[in-house]
């Protein structure tokens, strides 16, 4: 029996990283900061601090993730350039899912709370171009060589729909937020599909980049009418409202089916048009049975299910 046991001992290395090593190494940030620039602006403090966090959170995994598990990550982190219908399909793809995420954001909001916001909202008050590239930019590239490059790439050797599901699911796992994960999840499958396809690194980093970069344009372009800007957040989420996000999320799901099977069908005919090997290899189905849940993947939920408990607690503690 198989098991991405590599994969899941990484993650629960990352994991550990990620909720103490990151944390701790933030905190001594924020403290040198404060220390050397004690007239910084709350602006150019998120702002510092939030590049320091990529580069902690993801820069120094991704350095670890090569040398353990980049055996095949040639292949997926591939920078191959994307053709003009491909970059079509992507951004239309990043496009319709934003309705759907925001739906069910809404309802998972009702159960987690969106712990994200103060830092962010003191990023995305700064010029849109900073905004951009700490909002949309660097997650595009540094998550994406991450869990579509290092990740998935390592995965594929079980088999595609394996390998999509679990890397979707760290991805998921990887925002340690109850209000994130349902709709990272979801995106995270979308992004190793479009990886897959799109036989390039490019591909999920623009849909990443479309995504992200969608919601700060958004943000920026109503924050400029702060009247409106207040009188949505002070509006309450009506039964009617959810519906009617409901049948929009739905109508756009179709839309997103048909994009992604029309963005299939293209690049198997591309493939079988150039008569020569892809870039990425295609990889079997793994016929033989995996095991998901080894010692590591259970000690991986685990860990982020203590976290999402805790955390609240310790808020309220301090």
């Amino acid at each position: 029996m198989n098991s991405p046991k590599k994969v899941n001992l990484f993650m629960m290395i990352y994991f550990i990283w990620e909720i103490t090593g990151v944390q701790i190494f933030i905190t001594i940030a924020a403290y040198a900061i404060m220390y050397f620039f004690p007239d910084i602006s709350t602006k150019d403090y998120c702002i510092n601090l939030m590049i320091i966090q990529d580069a902690v959170l993801l820069l120094l995994p991704i350095l670890l993730g090569i040398k353990l598990l980049g055996e095949r990550a040639p292949e997926v982190i591939s920078l191959k350039g994307l053709s003009l219908w491909n970059i079509v399909y992507i951004v239309m793809t990043g496009f319709l899912m934003l309705p759907i995420m925001q739906f069910i954001s809404v309802i998972t909001s009702f159960f987690c709370p969106d712990t994200s916001g103060e830092i962010q909202d003191a990023v995305l008050s700064a010029d849109f171009s900073v905004g951009l590239l700490i909002m949309a930019v660097l997650p595009a590239i540094l998550e994406e060589t991450l869990f579509r490059g290092l990740i998935y790439g390592s995965l594929r050797k079980f088999g595609t729909k394996k390998a999509m599901v679990l890397s979707a699911f760290y991805f998921g796992l990887f925002h340690l937020s109850g209000y994130q994960i349902p709709y990272a999840v979801l995106s995270g499958i979308i992004l190793a599909i479009v990886t897959e396809y799109g036989g390039s690194i490019i591909a999920p980093m623009l849909l990443h980049f479309t995504i992200n970069g969608t919601q700060v344009a958004s943000y920026y372009y109503y924050s400029s009418n702060s009247a409106e800007l207040s009188e949505t957040a002070e509006t309450a989420i009506t039964v009617s409202d959810i519906a009617y996000l409901g049948i929009i999320a739905a109508v756009f799901l179709v839309l997103l089916i048909l994009t992604l099977k029309g963005f299939i069908r293209y690049n198997k005919k591309e493939r079988e048009k150039a008569k020569r090997e892809v870039f990425i290899s295609e990889m079997p189905e793994e016929k033989e049975k995996t095991r998901f849940a080894d010692i590591y993947f259970v000690i991986n939920i685990l860990l982020v299910g203590a976290y999402l408990a805790l955390m609240p607690l310790i808020e309220t503690c301090l």
